[in-house]
């Protein structure tokens, strides 16, 4: 692997943020497609952690989650998440008005 080549599989240990960044405009959630053709390396080839996304992808089994859901996509979720607040309650064993659920790291 070349020294300063990219963020992920790749080594950019000496080099710093500067080795890469360049003149790219920095954004909320990264831009790892224009990384990667500056690196000229394939976007899955970087671990981009300035998302909130999980790098690693998703976990086994959320696909079949994601099937056995479909029929329900056509309703918004329950704003006040009674049904997680109350199985986040009994996992931890406090009452339901002890837990507080958002929607995302911004709220």
């Amino acid at each position: 692997m070349e020294e300063g080549r990219g963020l992920g599989g790749a080594s950019t240990w000496g080099k710093g943020w500067g080795a890469i960044s360049g003149n790219m405009k920095r954004i909320h959630g990264g831009n790892v497609y224009e990384v990667a053709r500056r690196l000229g390396c394939a976007p899955e080839d970087i671990l981009d952690f300035s998302a909130s996304i999980n790098p690693l992808g998703p976990p086994p089994g959320l696909l079949n989650a994601l099937v056995a859901a479909y029929g329900r996509l056509q309703h918004y979720p329950d704003i006040h998440n009674r049904t997680l607040v109350d199985a986040l309650a009994r996992r931890h064993h406090v009452r339901p008005e002890q837990v507080v659920v958002g929607n995302g790291s911004t709220e």
